[in-house]
């Protein structure tokens, strides 16, 4: 979706657009610097300030970079865009880097500062004089003197929560990207005021902003596009436009069909791979994948009941084998963590629950894995009638799960996700 939304703002020549995907980068240090001298309104005042600094270079870059094949047979745009290289020193270490390389260069600015600071009014300071007085000033009215070739400006930023552990993120993280938004609308507004239009669009997960808003006492105030693949429909709907996307209208059925057998009465092929897929779009593309492998490699026209079965073990086998390690990265649960649950029964008491993970060296408290278990939708809980309800089934509403599992007692239990199943069957 991120790059969908990049290719359609392409298309206007006109618009410039920033597009910032950190790789990798961690405002850890930044704040750890900050809350260990100031108070928390410094914090607040230092973060916008880092946010506004930040984001103007950025925007400058984008333009330099897109003016400068224009500039090849004008030498007055030459010269202009000579000036802000001197003015701003954007020398080759800066221009050739990425976003996350000058990310790194203004956090250590940020932080060598806050070194020397001796108290929370020579913070607050020293940062306006760093940052407030001239480079932010000097970096609108740069941006604002290249608006004869640009429309509007446009920012998308992704994946800067990637990272962050799930049900541990700190106010203070929270916090930041609540600054980054509050800093991109007063851009908005100072550029706009001044004829140049501006834009922006943050990709964030649904727990970093349900606990934005938690945060924020105007809960009206974001203008939200929610996306929530945890609706069945949506991801037949994916999986029907790739499949049609390049066939004439007149085969759409077929192909369809071809694709989508009834392999048990009420289900189809795609039910049960939706199912087999923890409801997320790259793990239903994944087992969609394999299984039109098996068809094909097997000499079928079209995909059969053996085919979608084969194709949701292996998913499972792969689940099992590889899922755990996005955990790890994220939470710090062991890499093996499911092949504990081999030869489990579907479905466990809380005292099975805790027997089977204190065999294991967690590195975490076993109520702490559990959440985790819960959050990542390998358990669910089991409500009044014994069926299962799973995180996406919830919209992944940490709080609402909690609160149907009720007090950890010995009448809890759980169930284990079928797309798990499959590969935890012993052989």
């Amino acid at each position: 979706m991120y790059f969908q939304v990049i290719t359609s703002l392409q298309k206007d020549r006109e618009r410039c657009i920033v597009d910032l995907r950190p790789a990798s980068h961690n405002l850890s240090e930044m704040r750890e610097s900050l809350l260990s001298v100031v108070a928390v309104g410094v914090f607040d005042h230092t973060i916008a300030a880092f946010w506004q600094y930040v984001m103007l270079l950025e925007a400058l870059l984008k333009i330099r970079e897109d003016l400068l094949p224009k500039s090849k047979n004008n030498f007055p745009l030459q010269e202009r865009i000579r000036a802000i290289e001197e003015e701003f020193s954007l020398d080759e270490s800066v221009v050739s880097g990425d976003f996350t390389s000058r990310l790194k260069t203004a956090i250590d600015l940020v932080v060598s500062t806050l070194a020397n600071a001796r108290s929370d009014r020579d913070v607050r300071s020293q940062i306006t004089n760093l940052l407030f007085e001239r480079p932010i000033p000097r970096l609108r009215e740069a941006i604002l003197s290249f608006a004869d070739y640009f429309s509007e400006i446009v920012i998308l930023i992704d994946d800067l929560d990637k990272g962050w552990p799930p049900l541990q993120v700190e106010s203070h993280d929270v916090a930041t990207i609540r600054h980054l938004i509050e800093v991109l609308n007063k851009i908005q507004r100072d550029l706009s005021r001044r004829g140049l239009g501006f834009r922006h669009l943050v990709f964030l997960r649904s727990d970093i902003y349900e606990r934005l808003v938690e945060q924020t006492s105007d809960r009206g105030k974001y203008n939200v596009i929610k996306v929530d693949w945890s609706d069945p429909e949506q991801l037949r709907h994916l999986l029907w436009e790739r499949i049609v996307s390049t066939l004439d209208k007149s085969h759409h059925e077929d192909a369809w069909a071809a694709i989508n057998p009834e392999i048990a009465p009420g289900v189809t092929a795609i039910d049960k791979l939706i199912e087999s897929s923890l409801r997320r779009p790259r793990f239903l593309i994944d087992v969609m994948e394999r299984t039109l492998s098996f068809a094909i490699n097997r000499g079928h026209g079209f995909v059969t009941t053996d085919d979608v079965n084969e194709g949701a073990r292996q998913m499972s086998l792969y689940l099992v084998s590889d899922f755990a390690y996005e955990m790890r990265d994220l939470a710090g649960t062991p890499e093996d963590i499911f092949y504990a649950f081999i030869g489990a029964p579907a479905q466990l008491s809380h005292e099975e629950l805790e027997s089977i993970l204190a065999r294991n060296s967690l590195g975490l408290e076993i109520a702490e894995v559990v959440e985790l278990l819960l959050w990542y939708g390998f358990l669910g809980v089991l409500d009044d009638q014994k069926r299962p309800i799973f995180i996406y089934d919830r919209a992944y509403d940490f709080r609402r799960l909690e609160a149907e599992r009720g007090p950890v007692g010995p009448s809890v239990q759980y169930s284990i996700n079928p797309a798990f199943l499959l590969g935890l069957t012993k052989a």
